[in-house]
Order: C-alpha cells, then structure tokens, then sequence
C-alpha cells in the first residue's frame, strides 16, 4: 500500500502500531468513524471495515492495538458481542420495545460493532431468511431500524460503524465464508483490508503509543478521521483502490466527505 494514501495524525498514528499500514490504516478509519464523526448535512460518516487474512496474520492484534492506544470517547458505545439475530443487534444498539421508548431512545448515538472475527456474525446472515443483511444495509444509510415480530415491535436509533476479521486461506474460501447473502448490498458497504503473511508484530516489546506529551491518546475524531482521508495527490479512486480495494459505494462517500468539507482536509 502506498504510504501516501494516508495522511495526516492517523497516518503518523498508524506508522506507530508497528502493524502492517495494509490492515491498520483501513481499520483506524472505522474505528475513527464509529468514535462518532459528526454528519453533515448530506454525508454520513459512519464506515465499515473487515480485515482479511489467514490464520496467526494479525487481524485481532491490529485492531486490539488500536483499540488500546486510542480511547473511546465517554459518550461512545464499543460493542464486542455478537448479534445472533436482527433484534439480537437492535438490543445490541440500545433498542427495545417500541411501548418502552422514551424521546431519548430515538436520538442516535453513534455504535462501534467490534467483531474479532466476522465468521461468526457472517454465519447469522447467511441463514435463509436471515434479516440482518438488510439491517446492515439500511444502517450504513440511516440512523434507525425497525422491526414487528410475534415478539413485539423493537426499534433502535444508532449511527453504526463497524470492524472485524475474517479469516480465509484464499478467495475461494473468502467467496464461500462471505456467502451469496452479502451480495444483496453488504459487500459493496464493505472496506476490506488485507494482513501480509510473516508480520514482525514485536509483542513483547511494542508499547502503545501516545501523544506528545506523554498522554493516553483520547482525540476525538471530527478532525482526525476527516483529515485522514486527505488523500489529495492521486484521484480519489486511485488512492482507495490502492489502499484498499474499496467498493464504489465507499468511494462515493469519501468523495462527498471531500467535497462538503473542503476546509476539514487540512494537516493537524
């Protein structure tokens, strides 16, 4: 990957992980987005992101370093459990019964969906039927979701962002994990980010890193995410694609964040 598609503090953030920049700058950007990025009026800035790779490539240990080094705000929601069903991830996101709602429940806090590893919630959307792709689906686009069952009629009001791992040995095995369920628009919602095999992660020796003078990092990202995405020296599909291999649906959004914030995308 090209160290020129990053750029600015989450740039200079990553380089410190010691972790390959292929898989820690895709999910910086996610876990930046779900830390609560301010909308506008047209873009939304909510992201999702998985990490794939084979068996001992880094996956957990470049999402848990991130995670580690750059705390959440205290508003901000960090869910790692994982939604077995579509009212499982309404739960997940503080919804409830619709007669149990109050004004609060329906204003949208922003949720980060920490999945180690995205077999398991792949395995829920992929059962027949399954409603959850649609619900991922819709959530990348909107703040709420709703559903009526025998259970009862459950609501939530979430700006979703999302990170996991996938672990595949080849693309085969990635095109039958993945499953033909994902094809009705989750996949094209996807960042997708890929950890080399034999990475020097340095475990016993690495420390987090901080800022400079020494503190716990706890930036808030309505500067730090949009800055990053600054990538201004090749055209936006140029440098997305080499970043990434990012979907046309992703692009759009970095090229409406560019446009409809023009004096955001400034170094630190």
């Amino acid at each position: 990957m090209p160290e020129g598609c990053m750029y600015g503090w989450m740039g200079d953030f990553c380089r410190k992980l010691n972790c390959p920049l292929d898989a820690a700058y895709p999910t910086a950007l996610a876990i930046g987005a779900g830390y609560g990025v301010p909308f506008t009026t047209t873009v939304r800035t909510n992201l999702y992101t998985t990490l794939i790779g084979s068996k001992g490539t880094g996956k957990s240990v470049t999402i848990k370093r991130i995670l580690n080094a750059w705390l959440p705000p205290a508003e901000i929601q960090v869910i790692k459990k994982y939604p077995g069903s579509e009212i499982g991830l309404i739960q997940l996101l503080g919804g409830k019964k619709h007669k149990d709602m109050d004004e609060q429940d329906f204003v949208a806090k922003p949720y980060l969906l920490v999945q180690d590893e995205m077999r398991a919630t792949l395995g829920k959307i992929n059962i027949q039927n399954s409603a959850l792709p649609y619900m991922f689906n819709q959530l990348f686009y909107q703040n709420d979701y709703g559903t009526a069952s025998k259970q009862g009629h459950y609501e939530c009001a979430a700006k979703l962002s999302m990170v996991g791992g996938l672990t595949c040995e080849d693309a085969d095995e990635f095109a039958s994990v993945y499953g033909v369920e994902t094809t009705t628009g989750m996949y094209d919602r996807m960042i997708f980010g890929v950890c080399p095999e034999e990475w020097d992660f340095n475990h016993e020796g690495w420390q987090p890193p901080t800022e400079a003078d020494g503190a716990v990092i706890c930036r808030h990202p309505a500067v730090t995410f949009l800055t990053a995405l600054k990538i201004h020296t090749l055209s936006p599909t140029q440098k997305m694609t080499a970043l990434v291999g990012t979907t046309k649906s992703t692009l759009r959004r970095v090229r409406g964040l560019m446009k409809s914030n023009p004096r955001t995308f400034k170094p630190i």
